[in-house]
């Protein structure tokens, strides 16, 4: 399993999460971009794109709401909330 090392992608990955989680569905661009303090809704494309070479995340380029959690991704999910109560 790909290690994440920037820890913007981490609170991106556990916000998606937590987002489908309560939802049912995925955020949006500039739901992630507000709800995670990354201002640029540019950069948080670009960490999709990141985790999603990661086989973290499935998106399906050029529609809405097109955001997946990989097995991978929750795998590392639960890694990141289990660490955090280290």
């Amino acid at each position: 399993m790909s290690k994440i090392k920037n820890q913007r992608l981490e609170i991106v990955l556990i916000f998606i999460d937590e987002f489908i989680k309560k939802n049912g569905y995925p955020p949006t661009i500039r739901q992630i971009s507000k709800n995670t303090g990354i201002p640029s809704t540019s950069s948080v494309s670009s960490y999709l794109w990141q985790l999603k070479t990661m086989n973290l995340l499935k998106i399906e380029p050029g529609a809405v709401r097109t955001i997946r959690m990989t097995e991978s991704g929750i795998d590392r999910v639960r890694e990141l909330r289990l660490r955090d109560y280290d």
